[in-house]
């Protein structure tokens, strides 16, 4: 390969892309390593794919710049695991089209020659600058058919780049490790840091940059220098981007943009309480605050109008991986833990984590993809993980594909298993997690409900129409929007649901909470027609009871308690329809008398007696029902002719 540039070929086609490197050892390696001579290079390394995958409308991988390493040796072929998850890429995004990669960090580890720096005594694992033939060996060779390559690009797989922007790259840790240094003296040093590396930032840290100082681009700029365009931004180091109804927004979290200024703090105090800074605001709420690029940030993303918005970031704000025990992992970025959910961020991925984990907490996924192929060790997770940790995938290498519908998106991560001697060897590629996001979207089908592990519902809500199927859910639904139960059918709620805290309409068909717990307090429900069963123990909501249609409700041996909810919405039209006996205490509103109006409790009635009405709650908010022999209405021409003996349901005259 020629990095200067000076012998670059004229222009080049797919077709003959395996003539322009088949001089190179790449070519030399994969000719041999795939089946015996059938194969060209085109039709090898970037091959549009089976026909038995499905089309992504994007992927994302990360840390995958192994280069010409297997684990610490230097090896004269790509590295097999980051080839692997290239391929299986490759099957779900086509070469030609619309369909993008997202990369979420670390590109590059060490460079193509291998040589260490005698000038960078803090980490044996950093080398001198690597220059664009290195990133053609961890990139270019592997994804170049998706990357718009700068203009004049020295890379010699720029001809083979996309027109239009199908590779979205930010900086890990390592792409900055790879750019020119500045030794600084003299700079404070921090009481306590929460980046992943203890070290970063000390007395003598040298300074990266994203330029020499002639002010021309090098390293990761050299070959990423029109990331962010169209970002007012300013910076190809944190950028948005709208793809279709998805809004990007690309956050750089390497603690060196401390010392560059567009972060404010990446540490505790150790001398305050709960580790708060002198403001008394967290590392994570003053960087959102406070420094140019949480400013920005929160800005630009007040102001997006898109479907989907996604953040990209290389350092996790959380993972329940360890550097400890030799776990070979790294700890939650505590400074990047800023408030996505008001935001209106849907997904934050990350990687720099050698693994993948899903978590969860209020309202936004958090996603640590870091396993895209590195030489370096796959990472462990604590025991237990954290406590919103939702799924775990551990000793594989993989990728996630992304496929968009009317209102929803569903994410899949594609596991690949390690591969840690050459040749290289074909790989299956299993699916080891997949959740879909709703947005005014609609399942329809059962694979759609039962496929995924979760099903998140966003502010904008979703809904689920079952044509008259039945389906279960148990620790599946997530979110805080507003779940619509549609069509005929049961949908049964088995397990505890903790993660979903929004509204739970149920419209048509039945809702059958089978055990208690199913719900957590948080949740609304609204009666809009349809059938409410509910067994099992009691089932408790700090919420009202909203009805704009008649609701049935089928009280199996069981307890059911809203909030107080004389001031919930309740239709003049609307029926709460009892089916069976009512004991007493089984049904409540509040913790007093007056928790339903009189109006609404003239809409409360019993299926086996509907001409009978309840007339007051007791002094704990129970509805009051009479025993069954006390309770002996006989109505005959609209009169009642044995009225109950004591209060608590009376005849409607």
């Amino acid at each position: 390969m020629n990095q200067n540039g000076n012998s670059s070929p004229g222009h080049v086609t797919r077709r003959k892309f395996s003539q322009l490197i088949g001089a190179s050892s790449a070519a030399t390696f994969l000719r041999r390593l795939f089946w015996p001579g059938a194969l060209s290079m085109e039709t090898t390394m970037f091959a549009s794919g089976s026909t038995s995958y499905s089309t992504a409308d994007f992927c994302l991988v990360g840390d995958f710049g192994a280069g010409y390493f297997l684990g610490n040796q230097k090896i004269d072929t790509q590295n097999p695991n980051a080839l692997a998850v290239a391929e299986g890429i490759r099957k779900f995004v086509p070469l030609e089209g619309r369909a993008y990669v997202v990369s979420l960090g670390d590109q590059i580890y060490e460079p193509y020659d291998g040589s260490p720096s005698p000038e960078y005594p803090y980490n044996d694992e950093t080398w001198l600058v690597a220059g664009v033939e290195a990133y053609d060996r961890t990139i270019g060779e592997l994804y170049a058919p998706y990357i718009r390559f700068p203009k004049n690009s020295k890379s010699t797989y720029a001809r083979m780049g996309a027109s239009t922007q199908r590779f979205l790259a930010i900086l890990g840790d390592h792409d900055w490790w790879h750019q020119p240094r500045t030794e600084l003296h003299n700079q404070p040093s921090y009481p306590l840091n929460t980046a992943s590396y203890p070290a970063q930032i000390a007395p003598s840290q040298p300074l990266y940059h994203l330029y020499d100082p002639s002010g021309k681009p090098v390293g990761y700029t050299e070959y990423f220098a029109n990331q962010g365009d169209g970002s007012n931004s300013g910076s190809c180091c944190y950028w948005d981007l709208i793809k279709g109804r998805v809004h990007w927004f690309a956050l750089s979290s390497d603690p060196n943009e401390v010392l560059l200024g567009t972060l404010s703090n990446g540490y505790y105090s150790s001398t305050l309480p709960g580790g708060l800074l002198p403001d008394g605001l967290t590392p994570g709420e003053q960087n959102q605050r406070h420094s140019l690029q949480g400013k920005w940030f929160t800005k630009a993303t007040t102001k997006s109008t898109s479907s989907w918005k996604f953040v990209a970031t290389h350092y996790p704000p959380y993972t329940s991986s360890s550097a400890a025990n030799g776990m070979g992992g790294h700890p939650s970025a505590s400074y990047m833990q800023w408030d996505y959910a008001g935001c209106g961020i849907d997904v934050v991925f990350s990687g720099h984590v050698h693994n993948y984990e899903r978590l969860y907490k209020g309202g936004v996924v958090y996603v640590v993809n870091g396993a895209g192929g590195t030489f370096k060790a796959l990472a462990g997770y604590v025991n237990p993980p954290l406590s919103i940790s939702r799924k775990r995938v551990t000793d594989a290498y993989g990728f996630m594909t992304a496929h968009e519908g009317k209102g929803k998106i569903t994410f899949t991560y594609q596991s690949v298993p390690p591969q840690t001697s050459l040749p290289y060897e074909k790989q299956n590629y299993a699916q080891s997690d997949c959740f879909t996001l709703l947005n005014k979207g609609v399942l329809k089908t059962v694979v759609e409900m039962e496929g995924p592990s979760s099903i998140i519902v966003t502010k904008g809500g979703g809904t689920l129409d079952f044509h008259g199927f039945d389906c279960s859910f148990s620790n599946k639904l997530q979110g805080v929007g507003r779940l619509i139960k549609q069509g005929n059918g049961t949908l049964s709620i088995d397990g505890e649901n903790p993660d979903f805290t929004g509204t739970l309409e149920l419209k048509k068909g039945a809702l059958r909470l089978a055990s208690e717990g199913g719900l957590t307090r948080e949740v609304s429900l609204v009666g809009n027609g349809g059938i409410l069963i509910v067994e099992g123990g009691c089932h408790s909501f700090d919420t009202p009871l909203e009805l704009r249609k008649s609701l049935e409700l089928d009280l199996q041996e069981t307890r059911l308690v809203f909030a107080d909810s004389s001031t919930a919405r309740w239709s003049n039209s609307a029926i709460l329809w009892l089916r069976g006996s009512l004991s007493s205490r089984s049904l409540r509103f509040g913790s007093h008398s007056s928790g339903i109006t009189r109006q609404q409790l003239s809409r409360i009635r019993l299926i086996s007696h509907p001409h009978l009405r309840f007339d007051r709650l007791d002094e704990e908010g129970w509805l009051l029902s009479p025993d069954p022999e006390e309770a002996q209405c006989q109505v005959a021409n609209g009169t009642c002719l044995a009225p109950p003996k004591r209060g608590g349901m009376q005849c409607l005259q």
